[in-house]
């Protein structure tokens, strides 16, 4: 179901829901084109696409939560102001809310969603996989288990590697926590992987297919196709995760457009969709993997490609025709610069490694495939002539974060060398004996922190006041069963454990912090620049240390029994004993 009010009156005005430069700044570009005045929410004050010149209203509307009516009020008055033609969400944690409640909005405003059985397919990975089996379209053998059946081992018929898929990415009881796809290629990581699927009680588990992720991107009114386009990944995770670079394909794969246009037939799909398929570029074998039910991360290479889908959605909804549209380009290339640099850095990694990969690209041709860029033959996700700011922005900021890499790097080297390390150590030591309330702090305030302040009592004097917090915003969350169980058994009890997040009265009141993470420090030194104590990593009391001590979130019992004992290993040279 599409709901528009906005044909009876138009207004010229769009409210677009969502964040980052691929389908929130895409879908902002596109309408902002056809001189529409583009209104956003739901985004963070930071975020590049408000660098925009088409965004001409920023509204600041909450995060939803199915526990108050805030976020629906809060719009729902934006559309009695403005009276939208269209509200459109680019992101799950904007389309789950517009769709729970599409009636509501729809008395004031035009509004883009699914109908609900369609829905309640296209967003259910579970359900979706099964209907597209039924179909007799390919997908990899696959079973849906409640997940205490994978603790005892595999279900008959099925061997690693397995790919794990949650029924969904998000449930509207927690929009804040995404749900991932996971791949186990053997009994211990089935057995690591386990602990982070809390809550999901059911899944789907499929064999793993080696391939490439492709999409057929559509645009569908009551089942029928009215246009399509290809994408193909040429950089991608190892792990999963959205593409960094991808190319267009012209003519499209005529079994793939086949498959799509069946699916959307049987669901009597309407909207843009983006149906992902994996490919084997040698043998030309495919399968289904799910279907993306709102704007997708690749949406910047089809504009680039002519294949304006927000456009078309809006002129299908809004002015219930299509005009002429044109065919895409063939080969072009878009790159999300960022993202790619991850990959790139993840795939040198790979190649100097002492047994690189299959999946591993060569120098040679990575060389080529930046020469490209460098040549301006290829597109940029955050860069258009006519809108040049956010990736300006995006720039300045890469050039940062490589900056500070290569400082974080020649900080990392200096450190290590054993004299300068041996002198932090003693005054690190001579610090925490005098000082008067020492702030242990984390992510979370829920693994690492609290451990450490627990276990800091035992070892420094008794008159110091010892605390812990974190930088998570969300507070009073209880540690993971882990984290309480592997505490225990070195004596620090976490079940009583409360997260607290560090702010102002915190920082004024500690004259000695520990943090765990480079990304900890940066973060502290952005928030508290006034602080005049003293801060320090709580890995550099460990000799040979790298100075950082990973989060064992998402781990099983070893990996946070691993990382606490780091942190008693820290903490015992604080001891006076080791003067």
């Amino acid at each position: 179901m599409v709901e528009s009010k906005a044909c009876a009156r138009q207004s010229g005005h769009v409210l677009v829901l969502g964040r980052d430069i691929r389908a929130f700044l895409s879908v902002i570009r596109s309408l902002g084109r056809a001189s529409l005045t583009i209104h956003v929410g739901m985004c963070p004050l930071d975020d590049l696409a408000l660098k925009s010149r088409y965004v001409s209203h920023v509204h600041d509307i909450p995060d939803y939560n199915d526990a108050s009516s805030e976020w629906l009020d809060v719009i729902i008055e934006l559309a009695k102001s403005y009276n939208f033609d269209l509200i459109v969400p680019t992101h799950d944690e904007s389309t789950i809310p517009v769709q729970l409640h599409q009636e509501e909005l729809g008395k004031y405003a035009g509004v883009y969603s699914l109908d609900p059985s369609v829905f309640e397919i296209a967003f259910d990975k579970i359900k979706s996989s099964l209907l597209v089996d039924k179909l007799g379209i390919r997908v990899a053998k696959q079973l849906s288990i409640e997940l205490s059946v994978l603790e005892t081992g595999l279900p008959e018929g099925f061997n690693f590697p397995i790919v794990i898929k949650p029924p969904s990415s998000y449930v509207s009881e927690d929009l804040s926590v995404r749900r991932e796809v996971m791949v186990a290629s053997n009994r211990a990581q089935l057995n690591d992987i386990l602990p982070k699927l809390h809550g999901w009680k059911t899944a789907l588990i499929q064999e793993h297919f080696a391939g490439v992720g492709t999409g057929i991107e559509v645009l569908v009114k009551d089942g029928e196709v009215l246009y399509a386009f290809q994408h193909l990944r040429v950089h991608e995770p190892r792990t999963g995760g959205a593409s960094s670079y991808r190319k267009s394909v012209v003519p499209m794969n005529p079994e793939l457009i086949s498959a799509t246009k069946t699916l959307m037939a049987e669901i009597g799909y309407t909207g843009v969709a983006m149906v992902e398929y994996k490919i084997n570029p040698l043998t030309g074998d495919w399968i289904f993997i799910e279907i993306n039910g709102r704007f997708w991360g690749s949406l910047p290479l089809a504009l680039a490609s002519g294949a304006d889908f927000p456009k078309l959605l809006y002129d299908l909804i809004v002015n219930d025709t299509l005009p002429s549209i044109p065919p895409a380009r063939s080969e072009v290339y878009c790159r999300n610069i960022k993202r790619d640099l991850y990959w790139a850095i993840d795939n040198l990694k790979d190649r100097f490694s002492e047994q690189p990969s299959k999946y591993s690209v060569s120098l040679p041709s990575m060389a080529s495939e930046y020469f490209r860029l460098l040549t301006f033959r290829e597109h940029v996700d955050s860069f258009t002539l006519d809108d040049p700011a956010p990736a300006l922005t995006e720039f300045r900021e890469v050039a940062s974060m490589m900056a500070a890499k290569s400082l974080s790097i020649a900080r990392r080297n200096i450190r290590s060398f054993g004299p300068i390390h041996k002198r932090r150590q003693k005054l690190i030591r001579r610090l925490s004996k005098s000082a008067n309330n020492i702030n242990f702090v984390c992510s979370g305030n829920i693994c690492r922190s609290p451990f450490a302040a627990g276990y800091a009592a035992e070892v420094l004097p008794t008159n110091t006041v010892i605390t812990s917090t974190g930088f998570h915003e969300v507070t009073n969350r209880a540690p993971p069963a882990q984290a309480v169980q592997s505490a225990a058994e070195l004596g620090v009890d976490l079940s009583s454990h409360r997260s607290m997040l560090i702010d102002d009265l915190a920082v004024r009141s500690s004259d000695l912090i520990f943090v765990f993470e480079e990304k900890h420090m940066v973060a502290f030194h952005q928030k508290f620049p006034f602080f005049s104590g003293e801060i320090f990593y709580l890995g550099d009391m460990i000799p040979g240390s790298e100075f950082e001590i990973a989060d064992p979130y998402g781990g099983g019992n070893d990996r946070f029994r691993e990382i606490y004992l780091s942190i008693v290993q820290a903490l015992d040279y604080l001891d006076s004993r080791y003067d």
